[in-house]
C-alpha cells in the first residue's frame, strides 16, 4: 500500500451513494477492499480503477427497462 486509505463513508461523499451499499459492494467483493477488524477500508488507486471500470460499464437492457417502468408510473 503506497496511497491514501478510504472509509466507505469517504467513498459515499464522493460519488453520492449511501455507506451502506459501498459496504456492501466491499461485501460481495465488487468493490476491492481490505476489512481491518470490523471496518472496511478502500485504497484510492483501487477506487479510482474500480470507479473508472463502472463508468464505461454497459446497462443491461433490464435495467434500462425497469428504469423506464418507474418514470412511466
Amino acid at each position: 500500500m503506497t496511497g491514501r486509505v478510504l472509509t466507505p463513508n469517504e467513498i459515499a461523499e464522493r460519488i453520492r451513494m449511501t455507506s451502506a451499499y459501498i459496504r456492501q459492494l466491499c461485501e460481495r467483493g465488487e468493490l476491492p477492499a481490505r476489512k481491518v477488524g470490523k471496518f472496511w477500508r478502500i485504497e484510492e488507486s483501487d477506487f479510482d480503477a474500480w470507479w473508472a471500470k463502472e463508468k464505461t460499464k454497459p446497462v443491461s437492457d433490464e435495467k434500462v427497462i425497469a428504469i423506464a417502468e418507474r418514470r412511466v408510473r
